[in-house]
């Protein structure tokens, strides 16, 4: 699992992932569980985390960035 900190302007949400897709400045990219540690920009899109029992939350954004360190990750960015 990734624990998934996402931080906006107005709250901060945690989460445990199995899986997150995001879209990147260079592209739509996909974290798992054991991805190498990686800082990204994040481009206006949507955030979709799945859950561990298979349900998605989806958020749509304006932009932010994101590091992802030993399957913690943590999101800032301003929700639309």
């Amino acid at each position: 699992m990734i624990k998934v900190s996402l931080l906006t302007p107005e709250s901060s949400r945690d989460f445990e992932a199995s899986a997150v897709f995001l879209p990147g400045t260079q592209g739509r990219f996909e974290v798992l569980p054991g991805h190498a540690d990686i800082i990204s920009t994040l481009d206006k899109g949507e955030i979709i985390l799945r859950l561990s029992g298979g349900e998605e939350k989806h958020f749509p954004t304006e932009g932010g960035v994101m590091r992802l360190q030993k399957d913690t990750m943590t999101i800032c960015a301003a929700l639309s």
